[in-house]
């Protein structure tokens, strides 16, 4: 599933964007080089070279994910950005809405990353209720253009070590729920129904082959909490959670199969903080084609539960999709 577009030879990383952007400041950018996107629950920084250095997950009081704008060495980051050597970018939110787009340009084409984090439509029969996601879009809009990812996650302020699991997605697909009568005036199994729909009628896009799971030591730090005796508020500030990368790409034209998709594969990778690996690509994209990356708290189903309380097939499966759905290029953009 390689790109139709020309190949052209990749600058070396020590030219890309985000370093030039950086050396002035010895690593660091300035304050007024970042935008912010949030769910009123939490919130990201995003740089003007396509890099997440500060988030705080899942909540404001959270321990940090990243925090590259407090340490560059450990502190961990989240970076999209151009290969190219000489890329110039801007930043702007859409109109009415708290999604940052990054433009990236360069004399090969023109790349935008688009950053938001899931906030349920109000009155909406999709999305009722919040997804823990962080997503970032890439596409290019003229032209080609290639990408460096860079996921290095440094949990709770870099002071708590993970492990990373890259694994392999299975082709095979959960069994979908099945529709009774019953069903018809439930909104929650509507929604189940409408995320299946669009998985399985999206022939103009695949789902990544690989999940990163970062998994942090179960280590809690107590100090900085002043005298908080809830015990639920001590736990939410000081409680750290896996998460995993998932991904979707874009294609042009009729799907997959013919030859117009971009190959996009997560690689594991050390990195300087010791703390635990990452993950890196590199991939080129032409105009039209596009990749959603999604970040999120890896979800606690509680299907044994379920299960062992009775619950049917169906239910499982219904429970699934409402919870851990199915990655699908419509189901992001809804």
């Amino acid at each position: 599933m390689s790109g139709n577009c020309p190949a052209t030879g990749a600058p070396t990383r020590n030219q890309r964007l985000s370093d030039g952007m950086r050396e002035m400041l010895d690593g660091y950018l300035s304050i007024d080089q970042y935008g912010l996107i949030g769910n009123l629950h939490t919130a990201a920084m995003v740089g003007m070279d396509g890099s997440i250095d500060f988030m705080c997950w899942p909540e404001f009081d959270s321990p940090s994910v990243f925090c590259r704008l407090l340490d560059k060495d450990k502190g961990g980051h989240f970076a999209i950005t151009p290969a190219h050597a000489s890329t110039t970018s801007k930043q702007q939110y859409l109109p009415f809405s708290n999604v940052l787009s990054t433009k990236f340009l360069c004399e090969d084409g023109v790349g935008v990353v688009t950053d938001f984090m899931h906030r349920p439509r109000p009155h909406s029969r999709s999305h009722r209720h919040m997804m823990p996601w962080l997503v970032r879009g890439v596409e290019v809009i003229r032209g080609e253009m290639t990408f460096d990812l860079e996921c290095f996650p440094a949990f709770d302020y870099a002071r708590t070590t993970h492990t990373l699991d890259l694994n392999r997605v299975e082709d095979a697909e959960r069994a979908r729920p099945q529709w009774h009568a019953d069903d018809a005036q439930n909104s929650i199994f509507q929604s189940v129904f409408l995320h299946w729909d669009q998985a399985e009628q999206n022939t103009e896009s695949y789902n990544g082959t690989e999940r990163a799971v970062f998994t942090p030591a179960v280590v809690q730090h107590s100090e900085g909490l002043g005298n908080t005796s809830n015990a639920a508020d001590r736990e939410a500030q000081t409680a750290v959670h896996a998460m995993d990368l998932r991904y979707v790409v874009g294609c042009m034209g009729g799907g997959a199969g013919d030859g117009a998709c971009p190959l996009v594969r997560l690689t594991a990778a050390d990195h300087g903080g010791k703390l635990g690996q990452g993950v890196t690509s590199r991939f080129t994209l032409c105009e039209g084609q596009r990749v959603f990356f999604v970040l999120r708290t890896v979800p606690d189903v509680g299907v044994a539960a379920l299960r062992a309380g009775g619950g049917s097939s169906n239910d499982v499966a219904a429970y699934l999709a409402k919870y851990d759905p199915a990655l699908s290029m419509k189901y992001v953009e809804t």
